[in-house]
Formats: C-alpha cells, sequence, structure tokens
C-alpha cells in the first residue's frame, strides 16, 4: 500500500510537471503571437503613414500651377506656358533642397513659367519619366531642360534653385 501511494504521489507530481510545462509553454506561444500582430500592425501604420505622406507630398505640390508633379496631363496643359523640366531625385542632396525652394519660392516665378518636376532615377520613377529622360539625353539628377511648345529644347542647366532658374529662363 505505501508503494502504490507512493507511485500515485510520483504520478501526480509528474503530471503536475506536465501540467506545468504544457500550459508554461502555451502562454509563451499565445504571447509570441500577440507580439507578432502587434509587430504586423506596426508594419501596417507605418506604410499607411508613408502612403499618407507621399499623398501630402503631391497634393502640396499640386496646390501650386507653376510647380507641379510631372504627368503626361500637365505637360500637355502648360503647352501654352514656358515649361521647364526638373530633373529630381528623392535621394539626391541637390534636389531636395532645391524642391523646397520651389515650394518656398514659386510666386518669384514669371507667370508664364511652368516646372514640371520629373522623377529620376528613383523609386518614384515612371515609365513616362523615363521616355523624357532619353528624349533630352539627361544623364544626371538636378538637371533642368526648358522646352518650347513643340517640346524642343531650348535650354539646359544643371543644379540651383528658383534664382538660377531665373538666370537661366529664355
Amino acid at each position: 500500500m505505501k508503494n502504490s501511494t507512493l507511485a500515485f504521489v510520483v504520478l501526480l507530481l509528474v503530471g503536475a510537471l506536465i501540467g506545468g510545462i504544457l500550459f508554461t509553454s502555451q502562454k509563451k506561444e499565445v504571447a509570441m503571437e500577440q507580439a507578432a500582430m502587434e509587430q504586423e500592425s506596426m508594419a501596417a501604420d507605418t506604410e499607411a503613414m508613408m502612403e499618407e505622406d507621399a499623398a501630402m507630398e503631391k497634393e502640396s505640390m499640386t496646390k501650386s500651377e507653376q510647380y507641379i508633379a510631372y504627368s503626361p496631363e500637365q505637360f500637355v496643359a502648360a503647352v501654352d506656358k514656358r515649361r521647364v523640366l526638373f530633373f529630381y531625385a528623392n535621394w539626391c542632396p541637390t534636389c531636395v533642397p532645391a524642391d523646397e525652394d520651389f515650394q518656398e519660392n514659386i510666386n518669384s516665378l514669371p507667370k508664364d513659367v511652368v516646372v514640371l518636376r520629373v522623377n529620376y532615377n528613383d523609386s518614384d520613377t515612371d515609365e513616362a519619366e523615363n521616355a523624357l529622360v532619353e528624349e533630352y539625353g539627361v544623364t544626371y539628377q538636378h538637371t533642368y531642360v526648358q522646352i518650347d511648345a513643340q517640346g524642343n529644347k531650348v535650354a539646359v542647366w544643371n543644379g540651383g534653385k528658383v534664382a538660377e532658374l531665373l538666370e537661366n529662363l529664355q
């Protein structure tokens, strides 16, 4: 009887130990799943914020009729103005301050001038923008190309902000 009681106690302890291990591992698994879900949620929030920032940037550019993001439609719509293509890269240390300067000082441009910001060799560049790069022989970012109503080059220069654009404008 003593042996059977001892065996019962040992069996009970082993059962409690196994139950405790299973319970603890299940808690860890649930915690890991919750952490993974939180990470996914944070990643989705970050992505949504980045998309919102990009949309706000595009919206702020479209508030001005003289400094606009390139699109084939905008390009055609501005045919009656002096058009300047600004080949911009979002990673370029010269382009980013120029972009800010255009946004802040766009009112200093003559009313018949439209600057179209063309993405160049960056994560935002599309096929239409690549076609412009080919057409005008642009070899690097922060290049400006002024074109006439027929799309012919009038002037080409590199670098600068609003002041340099005013100096080079024809």
